[in-house]
């Protein structure tokens, strides 16, 4: 279940793993989840009305969707690449 993973997932991306959420909060938070694989195919969880809605503060904590996903990037493999095409730049590994 999608709900399932939300509590490790959070722990992962508070690096705590004593981190603890409320029945509410975990609901919430998959919620967004749905409304995120929902709003990939340009579909919302508003249209199925007997569906709940993530609530407010859920989506303002995680702010602007699109500078999240920009900013969720991979700092070794960024490293990597770097050394990788300046050492071609300069013929210094």
């Amino acid at each position: 279940w999608l709900s399932d993973g939300i509590l490790y997932q959070q722990r992962l991306i508070a690096r705590n793993r004593d981190l603890q959420l409320t029945d509410d909060e975990i609901e919430n938070l998959t919620l967004l989840e749905i409304e995120k694989y929902l709003q990939g195919n340009r579909r919302s969880l508003r249209e199925f009305g007997s569906m709940p809605y993530p609530k407010g503060y859920v989506l303002e904590q995680l702010g602007n969707r699109l500078i999240y996903d920009e900013r969720n990037y991979d700092v070794p493999t960024l490293k990597e690449e770097f050394a990788e095409l300046s050492a071609s730049l300069t013929g210094y590994i």
